[in-house]
C-alpha cells in the first residue's frame, strides 16, 4: 500500500488493489502497470537527482514485477515458517498416532460444524491408513468420536451428520437405558422430544442407526405409517385416541416384513448426509458411486468402488458424458475402461508424463433405484469400446 500511495494512488485505491492481490485477481492488477511504472520513474527521479532515467526504469520494473508476482502467490514469510512447522508436527502425529490424530481433527471440525471437511478427513484416513468410520447406533454414546483400536475404526459422531445437532445426539443418548417393546414405542418417545423431528428420524433410519428394531426399509414404512398413515399419531389427540392408535400401529409394525434399502439408495443417503459412502456391498461388482464431478475439460470423476470401499479418479470423454450426465450421488455400472498415458503441459506444450497413467471410462450404465422402464438404464456406449477386466487395478 505504501508503494501504491507513493505512486499517487489514494488510500481507497490502494486498499482495493491489495484486496485484488489477496484474492488472486491479476486481471484487476495488470491494467495498473503503466500508471505504476510511469509514476515510479517520475518519483524516483524527483527524489534522487542522481537517478538516471535508465536506472529509474529498471527499479520501477523490478518493483512492478514484485507486485505482479504477488497476484499469483503471496505468503508472509513468518507465517510460512509457522505453517511449515505445524505441517511437520501434524505429519509426525499422523504417522505415529493416526487414530488419535484423526479423532481430534474430526472433533475440531465437528465443533465448527464444518461437515464438508469432515467428509474429506474421513476419506483421507481411510485411503492413507485404512481407518474406517462406522455409523453410530442407538444406545451408544455418539456425542463425539471414539476409537476402536482392535478394529482400526472410529465410531462416528452424530453431530458430523448433516441436519443432526449436538442437542439431538444428547437427547438420543439420554434415552439409552429405556426399553421399547417396538419401534412404534420409540417413535412415540421421540415425538415427545422437541429436538427431534421427522427429517432427523428418517436420516437416522437410512443410516441404520435404529438397526436393533429392524431393517431400514421396514422402519421407514413404520415411520411413514406413524406420521401419515391411517392410524397416524398426533400429540393433538386425546389420550384415549393416542393409545388406540398406538395399539393399531404396533400391530401394523408386527405385520410388516423386513426389507433392506436398495444398495443404491443406501449409498446415496450416506453420500448426502455423511459426505461419503460408509457401506460396502461385496456382491455389487463394477458398481461405482460418483462423489465429485469436474467437467471443465474432459470430465473427471472421483468415484467410490461399492464392492471394495476404495476411492479413485477416472476420466470420461465429453460426448460419452453428455449421453448420461452424472452428478454426486449417482451410481454407475462400469462396463468398459482403458488405461491411457497421462499428459502434462509445460511452456504451452503437451508431453507424456513418464510412468503416469489415467483411467478412462469407455462405457457405463447409470443406475436408478427402481427401474420402471428399461430405457432408464440404457448404457452409455461410445462408437468403439474396450472391455478390460475390472480386477486389473486396486481401484476398479
Amino acid at each position: 500500500m505504501h508503494v501504491l500511495q507513493y505512486c499517487g494512488f489514494t488510500g481507497a485505491e490502494s486498499y482495493d488493489a491489495i484486496k485484488a492481490i489477496g484474492k488472486k485477481h491479476p486481471e484487476k492488477i495488470l491494467p495498473l502497470k503503466a500508471r505504476v511504472v510511469s509514476s515510479l520513474v517520475a518519483k524516483l527521479r524527483e527524489d534522487d537527482a542522481t537517478c538516471t532515467p535508465g536506472k529509474a526504469a529498471e527499479t520501477a520494473d523490478r518493483i512492478w514485477k514484485i507486485i505482479e508476482d504477488a497476484t499469483s502467490y503471496l505468503f508472509n514469510s513468518s507465517h510460512a515458517v509457522c505453517v511449515a512447522l505445524d505441517s511437520l508436527y501434524c505429519a509426525y502425529a499422523k504417522a505415529h498416532w493416526p487414530l488419535e490424530f484423526y479423532t481430534t481433527l474430526l472433533s475440531v471440525y465437528a465443533s465448527k460444524g464444518d461437515k464438508d471437511r469432515i467428509a474429506k478427513v474421513k476419506e483421507e484416513m481411510k485411503r492413507g491408513f485404512g481407518i474406517t468410520v462406522v455409523p453410530g447406533r442407538f444406545r451408544q454414546d455418539n456425542q463425539g468420536f471414539y476409537i476402536d483400536r482392535e478394529k482400526n475404526q472410529i465410531s462416528d459422531a452424530l453431530s458430523s451428520i448433516k441436519h443432526i445437532s449436538k442437542k439431538v445426539a444428547a437427547e438420543l443418548y439420554h434415552m439409552r437405558d429405556k426399553r421399547f417393546a417396538s419401534f412404534t414405542d420409540l417413535l412415540h418417545e421421540l415425538e415427545m422430544s422437541p429436538a427431534i423431528d421427522a427429517r432427523v428420524i428418517t436420516i437416522l433410519i437410512k443410516l441404520g442407526y435404529f438397526g436393533e428394531f429392524g431393517s431400514a426399509g421396514k422402519l421407514l414404512s413404520v415411520h411413514d405409517a406413524f406420521r401419515s398413515g391411517e392410524y397416524r399419531f398426533s400429540k393433538g389427540h386425546i389420550a384415549k385416541t393416542q393409545q388406540t392408535r398406538l395399539a393399531m400401529l404396533r400391530e401394523q409394525e408386527a405385520a410388516t416384513n423386513d426389507a433392506e434399502l436398495p444398495f443404491i439408495e443406501q449409498i446415496r443417503a450416506e453420500i448426502e448426509y455423511c459426505g461419503m459412502p460408509l457401506s460396502i456391498f461385496p456382491d455389487q461388482h463394477n458398481h461405482l458411486a460418483v462423489l465429485e464431478v469436474d467437467d471443465r475439460y474432459s470430465p473427471k470423476l472421483r468415484l467410490y468402488n461399492i464392492a471394495k470401499g476404495t476411492v479413485g479418479v477416472m476420466k470420461v470423454r465429453k460426448d460419452t458424458f453428455r449421453q448420461q450426465p452424472l452428478a454426486p450421488g449417482d451410481v454407475i455400472m462400469l462396463l468398459g475402461w482403458r488405461k491411457k498415458p497421462a499428459y502434462q503441459y509445460s511452456d504451452g506444450k503437451q508431453s507424456i508424463r513418464p510412468g503416469a497413467f489415467d483411467l478412462w471410462i469407455e462405457e457405463y450404465l447409470k443406475k436408478v433405484t427402481v427401474v420402471k422402464r428399461r430405457e432408464e438404464e440404457a448404457p452409455c456406449k461410445p462408437s468403439s469400446s474396450s472391455r478390460i477386466s475390472v480386477f486389473q487395478t486396486s481401484f476398479v
